[in-house]
């Protein structure tokens, strides 16, 4: 077991992401992680002839063939019912949890007599290693985590940092190297495997032409400049996949969250993207674009092609959530003046606190945005002009319409606040905007592909009336609604009372005096106490879109 180890820039699947305010239930960020890497597992003979060391420790001195497509990994699953001499752990291979994998371990360790540790081992990781503390030390080392995409425990390759980098050139070659130069290595030896940036842009017209023929009806649109001395310079790029625009038109509600975001390689400029919500509440990609800057012609740009591609006109029925960028403000106003246009709560915020400081603010600031009643809303703002009257008018500047569910409009059934739906995009695609703007675009579109096709997948699995985040969340209110007093007063009519706040719900109109119900599409604690006290089921009056139905079109 002398073979040298090798590790990628997979990116693992155990991101942990926290939830600021989970009140806000409704923009919780997805607990789905995919990879977007194509496998580039480079296989050799080793002398053992193990397919596990050759996939885990590759020969360096051989190259991949670029010429040979790389699809996307298909990984094994463990079969725990085969003899204990034929079981072997191979990367990628999914157990059901720790345990069935260090059973797997040991029985491969003792056929083969390798002397195998664990450096980490509790019930979320595992990282084995070969020949502790002896002499030649052996590379190999195996890591193992949760997926988060599905309840299994699996061997993955980790991530090769700079430090740890610098950590094993010291210890294998015995120099010393600087970060500086470890990071050029590591930039020379991605320059290997990808094109020159150059080739990368004068490819992009080819690129285009492909998706639309590979994906007949799809919108691909490429604009340059032209210079004086007769070159042509990049100027933008948009796609929009026909599938994913017909499961948004077909199974999504009307709100789109729009947000960009700079590239981080060596060709600068700006990702725009549109983001919508399914059934489940979770994100649902509709269309991207690279562009050299952002301002208001480009979002205008942006905005024609999108509204063009989901047949919203000039947004009617449509609501747009965003930070408050001035170009885009004002793109929105004039390519989509019908739309309702949201601005995120916590940009509002993040400016306010620029000029007032304090954390005797956030509360009433929440409460005054969360608030679902105008009366509410009042008083919250009361509460601010009374901290401080410049507060006030500075909130008050900014049009709360903008950015308090007070004044949303009822229907859309989404009363977001802020626009965290974009910001779980981004999370997914932080790696790839570090990367030449082919290689960027097409792991998005892997990653769009591949969580689309698994989405789909577990929705059918799915023995639900209404998705799985939402029945939830109807669990979680039935728990609330048992302080709250029901009297009838009316056919399907109550009032619904705890202490002094009362609340009238019409179980027909589907309507009730705090509003939720008609934002949300989702019958509040409010309703859930009216429909619990006529013994009926509350799932019976969510919102159609929230149904596995609108998941099954998709």
């Amino acid at each position: 077991m002398e073979e040298p180890e090798v590790e990628d820039d997979t990116k693992s699947n155990e991101d942990e992401v926290d939830v600021i305010d989970k009140e806000v239930w409704e923009h919780e960020l997805d607990d789905e992680e995919f990879s977007m890497k194509r496998a580039r597992a480079s296989i050799q003979g080793i002398q053992k002839k193990d397919m596990f060391l050759n996939k885990l420790c590759p020969n360096d001195e051989e190259e991949e063939d670029p010429t040979v497509e790389q699809l996307p990994p298909v990984y094994p699953v463990h079969n725990s019912e085969q003899e204990w001499d034929q079981m072997a752990p191979v990367l990628g291979m999914k157990f059901t949890n720790p345990s069935e994998l260090k059973h797997c371990l040991t029985n491969y360790a003792v056929k083969h007599g390798y002397d195998l540790w664990y450096e980490k081992n509790d019930k979320n990781r595992l990282l084995v290693k070969c020949c502790k503390g002896k002499e030649p030390t052996c590379p190999f080392r195996l890591w193992a985590s949760w997926m988060q995409e599905e309840r299994t425990f699996q061997i993955k390759n980790p991530k090769l940092t700079l430090r740890k980098m610098k950590d094993q050139i010291s210890n294998t070659y015995n120099i010393i190297v600087s970060i500086g130069q470890c990071r050029n290595a590591k930039k020379f030896a991605l320059s290997e495997i990808e094109v020159t940036l150059k080739e990368h842009y004068s490819r992009l017209w080819d690129y285009g032409t492909e998706i639309k023929r590979a994906n007949p009806g799809s919108t691909v649109s490429m604009e340059v400049d032209n210079m004086p001395d007769g070159s042509t310079m990049f100027k933008r790029f948009y796609v929009c996949f026909r599938g994913v625009r017909d499961g948004w038109v077909e199974g999504c509600r009307r709100v789109i969250g729009i947000d960009g975001w700079f590239l981080k390689g060596i060709c600068k400029g700006e990702l725009l993207a549109a983001v919508g919500r399914d059934s489940n509440n979770h994100m649902f990609p509709i269309g991207w674009a690279v562009v050299t800057v952002e301002n208001k012609e480009t979002w205008k740009w942006f905005l024609d092609l999108l509204m063009d591609d989901i047949e919203r006109g000039n947004g009617n029925g449509l609501t747009i959530l965003s930070d408050g960028h001035k170009g885009l403000i004002e793109a929105i106003k004039e390519r989509v003046p019908h739309a309702e246009h949201r601005l995120c709560a916590r940009h509002i915020l993040a400016n306010f606190n620029t000029r007032f400081k304090g954390e005797h603010f956030m509360k009433p600031f929440w409460k005054a945005v969360k608030a679902t009643t105008k009366q509410k809303h009042e008083a919250a703002m009361k509460e601010i002009k009374e901290l401080d009257s410049r507060a006030f008018d500075y909130l008050m500047e900014r049009d709360p319409k903008c950015y308090c569910r007070a004044f949303q409009v009822e229907g859309v059934f989404c009363d977001a606040i802020e626009n965290g739906i974009s910001e779980s995009f981004n999370a997914k695609i932080v790696e790839a905007r570090h990367k030449p703007i082919i290689t960027m675009l097409e792991d998005i579109r892997v990653y769009v592909m591949q969580r689309l096709y698994y989405q789909r997948t577990k929705g059918e699995s799915w023995d639900l009336t209404i998705c799985p985040s939402i029945r939830k969340k109807i669990a979680d209110l039935k728990d609330k609604q048992r302080f709250r007093a029901v009297y009838p007063c009316g056919y399907q009519q109550f009032e619904v009372v705890l202490c002094n706040d009362r609340y009238a719900v019409d179980l027909i109109r589907r309507t009730c005096g705090c509003r939720r119900w008609q934002l949300t599409g989702i019958p509040f604690v409010h309703g859930v106490a009216a429909i619990s006290s006529m013994n009926l089921n509350s799932e019976d009056y969510v919102a159609s879109c929230y149904s596995k139905l609108s998941v099954d079109t998709k």
